[in-house]
Parts: C-alpha cells; structure tokens; sequence
C-alpha cells in the first residue's frame, strides 16, 4: 500500500471455528476460507462492504424488486 494509491483489500474474520487453528494462513486463504468469511471490502480505495453489509446499494429495496418482477414473471408463465 502506498499514500495516493488507490487499493483493493479484503479483511477476513478469522474467528469462525473450521479456521482454527490456523498453522499456515497462506493455506487457509486458499483451501479453507469461505466468501462468508469476508468481512470488509475496499475496491479502488473505497469502502463496499463493512462488517459484511453491503455499503453500494439499498438492499432492502433491490429485495423489493426482485420480490415484484419473480411474481411479474410468475404470473406470466401461468397462462
């Protein structure tokens, strides 16, 4: 990481009991660590997601939506 550059990282929660103990962190990034295990992500030096919430869009309203057009669809594969 360097000042005035823009960063993609991620923090990994490693307090979920299949990720201990952890002898080799390299090992478990790749053969044991879960996209649940995410807990923040920055993508071009901004905050996406804190604490495993999605910071970018209105969840509850894209839900909202995808609840309308499932039954719009529904109700045109009836006929």
């Amino acid at each position: 990481l360097e000042i005035g550059k823009l960063a993609d990282l991620i923090v990994i929660d490693t307090n979920s009991p299949h990720l201990v103990p952890m002898y080799d962190p390299v090992s478990h990034i790749v053969y044991t660590i879960r996209g649940s295990d995410v807990r923040d992500v920055v993508i071009g030096g901004k905050m996406i997601i804190r604490n495993k919430k999605l910071l970018t869009i209105d969840h509850a309203g894209v839900m909202k939506r995808a609840s309308r057009l499932g039954k719009a669809i529904y109700l045109t594969t009836q006929d």
